[in-house]
């Protein structure tokens, strides 16, 4: 990596900033070293709701503030001209050199349809009114709403940015970042697109040593394993009675306070979603057909579940999203006496199909493991690990197991035991290789994975488990700020 010392600090003059609640903190905090140096900062927020909460909390920080509340709201008004607004779109992506499609996949209330194994998520009254012209109509606008913005603030930079700013900010040759968890411990780094594409990895992969102490899994990291608590307690009969009072309560509070976020609410869809995560916990334990023990001596290839709809699926990987397809293409392209070894992401409970899980029980020679076996212990049993795209397809590479990629845009896919699928043509290939008569070299892969996760924490940072909500400390914000600089560095 290249040296703190040798760097050309960026200075960006005008900054575009994306409201996070987990990150209000830190990136608050990073903000203001930009500011010293003479940087304008517009904040962009969801509702006023938020709006109120930032200038009472950081004061002048922000030279301007806006808001994106009408993107959802226009679902609910009646529409005229629908051509219009279709070809306004297609100018659009001919401008900007990208799909409308893409957006609506990537939103909780209106991509719904492209999400094969999350059709279970739940309703609100903008995803019932949302008809394609409607959500074209909404997206044209806020698509030209970024354009506009971005213009007006004259920005060279975007910090965490949604879908639609992405596309125009890329379209008009501004950076963008986001600073994201690198999936590995309490490590976080810069990437330059929601893609969570790492700008200078394959360069630190290159030139990093491993080292016999150096970084290696040994199990899930911090944010997987919080989410993971949080969920199983969700499986608790009295925990899902009191969410459902909280919700029901919560309902009537935001109608009674006029907040914004209540036009979209459907009361009903909001105590399901609790109800249906209890559920359907059980549904799965009853489907579940092994355990791990069961497939001890069992060939196989694990493919574990994504959370759907999540940013790690549908946001980073557009291009292919579909959980159903990749399970049957590969059920039906195993050699004889092999399996495929599926396991739920426990975040993800609730939001299936009603018989998904019967559905795969149906497949001969799928196996439905038990969902609260440990991934990792999984993953070291297989002959391979499948997946579109998430941290189960990170911890293979690193660890050096043999890997099946759906997805385009993840950082690891440059080692050599990563095998790309581009083409449903490459699916049995993919197989032949991993159950061939040509032994793998897996010390050799473990030791390009080793080599691959010490390129990550060479160009991410450690962050001790700082609450990122709260104040930072000035050693992390000077690391944030040198991991920064070196992410616009010209790599040769």
């Amino acid at each position: 990596m290249t040296e703190a010392s040798d760097l050309a600090p960026v200075k960006p003059k005008s900054i575009l900033v994306f409201s996070h609640s987990e990150l209000s903190g830190v990136l608050s905090d990073f903000l203001k070293g930009f500011k010293s140096d003479g940087a304008k900062v517009t904040l962009v927020c969801k509702n006023q709701q938020e709006v109120h909460h930032y200038e009472q909390t950081y004061g002048t920080l922000f030279d301007a503030i806006e808001t994106t509340t009408f993107r959802y709201d226009s679902l609910l008004e009646p529409l005229e001209a629908p051509q219009e607004w279709i070809d306004r779109a297609k100018a659009l992506e001919h401008e900007l050199g990208f799909r409308f499609t893409h957006l609506l996949l990537d939103d909780r209330h209106l991509g719904t349809g492209f999400l094969a194994a999350g059709t279970n998520y739940r309703e609100t009254r903008w995803s019932r009114a949302a008809t394609y012209p409607k959500a074209l109509r909404a997206y044209v606008s806020f698509v030209e709403f970024f354009k506009g913005l971005l213009q007006k603030h004259d920005v060279d930079l975007v910090l965490q940015p949604n879908k639609s700013c992405c596309v125009a900010a890329r379209g008009m040759g501004i950076a963008i970042r986001y600073f994201v968890s690198a999936g590995y411990e309490d490590y976080y780094y810069w990437t330059e697109n929601e893609f969570m594409e790492h700008p200078t990895i394959a360069h630190a992969f290159e030139k990093a040593t491993v080292q016999p102490d150096g970084p290696t899994i040994t199990g899930h990291y911090k944010v997987y394993l919080d989410e993971r608590a949080k969920m199983i307690r969700r499986f608790s009969t009295s925990i899902m009675l009191k969410n459902m009072t909280h919700e029901f309560v919560r309902y009537f509070y935001y109608h009674l306070r006029r907040y914004e976020k209540r036009k979209g609410l459907v009361l009903k869809a909001q105590l399901r979603e609790h109800f249906d995560i209890w559920d359907h916990f059980r549904t799965l334990q009853r489907n579940a057909t092994a355990s791990l023990q069961d497939i001890e001596n069992v060939p196989f290839v694990y493919f574990p579940l994504s959370v759907e709809p999540e940013v790690t699926l549908t946001r980073e990987s557009p291009e292919f999203n579909h959980q159903p397809f990749a399970i049957q293409a590969l059920a039906k392209e195993l050699p004889a006496g092999t399996f495929l070894v599926v396991k739920e992401h426990l975040t993800s409970v609730g939001a299936r199909p009603a018989d998904f899980y019967k559905s795969l029980r149906k497949m001969p020679n799928v196996i439905f493991i038990d969902p609260m076996e440990s991934g990792l212990k999984v993953m070291d049993k297989a002959a391979a690990v499948a997946t579109i795209n998430g941290t189960s397809g990170f911890e293979a590479a690193v660890k050096g197991i043999p890997l099946i990629l759906f997805g385009m845009h993840a950082n690891y896919r440059m080692l050599s035991h990563v095998k790309q699928i581009t083409s449903w043509t490459d699916i049995g290939p993919a197989l032949d290789w991993v159950f061939g008569t040509e032994p793998h070299d897996i010390g050799s892969y473990a030791e390009r994975g080793k080599q691959y996760l010490q390129a990550v924490v060479d160009v991410a940072i450690d962050m001790h488990g700082t609450d990122l909500m709260g104040r930072v400390s000035p050693e992390l914000l000077d690391k944030m700020r040198e991991t920064f600089d070196a992410s616009f560095q010209q790599q040769s």
